[in-house]
């Protein structure tokens, strides 16, 4: 089963994107797993029904938050998931806190031969602020951290930004990584298959 980890800065629009990427109707056999402590970070308006960590999405996605271990996590979904406890799904996305080292989260799934069995990592998505990428790329090690390692870096809030700002800040995340393909995101708004697969 794939897993498309979803990383970035706090404020960067991990949760704009995740939301529409959930309206889309290839997206509704999706576990969303937000590793952060607290309320469910996906908007209010798409959950239906709670039960302790998990929630069933409006669109029929399975949504919790991580407030244990992920490997746990994610051995709890399958688990559940096989019995039948909880409705199927064929993709899990995780969002990550935005002051993670998405780095453990990947060596989770690279180490752990239990999951290897269950799960597989189809991509590393990073967003990174058009209006405060740069700034935050010379004041935030985690900022750094999360564009390095990413298949996959999508610029939000690009359309604040003059074009000379735009290309300054991609030619900065190109010297952090310059394999990651990089595309623009718009209020969350992107081609589904460009972010997964």
């Amino acid at each position: 089963m794939p897993i498309t980890v979803i990383t970035g800065f706090l404020g960067n629009g991990k949760k704009t994107l995740i939301s529409k990427l959930l309206l889309h109707p290839d997206m509704n056999r999706v576990a969303v797993v937000i590793n952060e402590i607290g309320e469910i970070g996906i908007d209010n308006d798409l959950v239906t029904r709670s039960s302790e960590n998990i929630s069933l999405l409006a669109n029929g996605c399975i949504c919790c938050s991580v407030r244990t271990d992920m490997q746990e996590t994610l051995r709890d979904l399958f688990a559940r998931h096989h019995s039948g406890e909880i409705p199927e799904f064929d993709r899990v996305i995780i969002e990550t806190t935005g002051l993670a080292d998405p780095a453990p989260v990947v060596q989770t799934l690279a180490s752990d031969t239990m999951l290897e069995a269950q799960y597989r990592l189809d991509g590393l998505v990073s967003l990174v602020d058009g209006f405060n990428g740069s700034f935050q790329i010379e004041n935030q090690a985690e900022v750094v951290k999360q564009i390095a390692i990413a298949d996959l870096i999508l610029i939000s809030k690009s359309d604040l930004i003059k074009p000379s700002e735009l290309d300054l800040l991609k030619s900065h995340i190109s010297e952090i990584n310059p394999r990651a393909k990089i595309l623009l995101v718009i209020n969350g708004e992107i081609d589904l298959y460009s972010v997964i697969n």
